[in-house]
């Protein structure tokens, strides 16, 4: 019997195996990253290797992992799997075509079982002093990678780019959202046109109209102040009405300064739709 196991610490990775019988091991360090189901299949694929030294008819390998050995079950119903869960299958295969029965049982984590605590300490080891080996990267761990870089140079450009445009934005919107907030919504066209001008702070203004060079004062033709969408919103002679209603029923601090941002930062909710109506009522 050979127990293995799989660690993983910070950007450290490792797995290993223990014989309790011959008292032997081997730990292995793994050079790019991986999941803790890629580590725990490697520690097997290892055990493996080493169980062709001797001449055994029978070969049990224990794992704490019931993700892993799931996984190796689901690759025999002809699901798609990470590279390293064929290798093991294949491994398999070459020791029954010799009548060499194998056989991976799963056991409970940290109970006190010696031969998984002692393969828990060798992976733990392995992460700095194992021998390096390469593993096949698999798509879903390489998308997954790739994913967060792109968002993270995303999330810096957007960052860099809000100190000088998009300011306004920049106070709603902190950080570029994973999923677009009205991908759920059940806001109809029209609301969510005018919620996503709103937010980007391109409605009919004066003055947006002003920077694009379609009036000659960006300043309110009532109010005589730069007609912008806080204006629009929370400043204006002309909607003070509805702005009113709107304070009331929704117990608006108006002291807050970013109770606008705040709203807006929940688009869906019915705060933010009365906003909408504001704009709507001033055009």
């Amino acid at each position: 019997m050979i127990f293995t196991d799989g660690s993983k610490s910070f950007e450290k990775q490792g797995a290993a195996f223990f014989d309790p019988c011959q008292k032997k091991h081997g730990i292995f360090k793994a050079k790019n990253k991986a999941c803790i189901m890629t580590l725990e299949l490697i520690a097997i694929s290892k055990a493996l290797i080493y169980a062709e030294s001797y001449d055994w008819d029978k070969i049990v390998i224990y794992s704490d992992s019931k993700s892993a050995i799931q996984h190796l079950a689901r690759c025999v119903s002809g699901h798609r799997g990470v590279p390293i869960a064929f290798v093991v299958l294949g491994q398999i295969l070459q020791f029954e075509s010799r009548n060499i029965r194998v056989r991976l049982q799963w056991v409970p984590s940290h109970i006190g079982i010696w031969g998984n605590e002692e393969a828990d300490k060798l992976a733990n080891a392995a992460c700095s002093n194992g021998t390096e080996c390469e593993i096949s990267p698999c798509y879903s761990e390489v998308l997954t990678y790739f994913k967060d870089a792109c968002r993270k140079c995303w999330k810096e450009h957007f960052d860099e780019r809000s100190i000088i445009k998009g300011i306004w934005y920049k106070t709603i919107q902190c950080e570029p959202p994973r999923i677009p907030w009205f991908s759920n919504c059940n806001l109809d066209r029209k609301t969510l046109k005018l919620m996503l001008r709103i937010r980007s702070g391109h409605i009919p203004s004066r003055r947006f109209a002003f920077m694009m060079k379609k009036v000659d004062s960006p300043n309110c033709e009532v109010c005589g102040v730069i007609d912008d969408v806080f204006h629009i919103l929370m400043e204006c002679d002309r909607n003070r009405t509805q702005r009113n209603i709107f304070i009331n029923k929704f117990n608006v601090n108006r002291l807050d300064m970013g109770y606008v941002q705040s709203i807006l930062g929940n688009p869906s909710s019915d705060a933010a739709r009365y906003l909408c109506s504001l704009v709507e009522y001033r055009q």
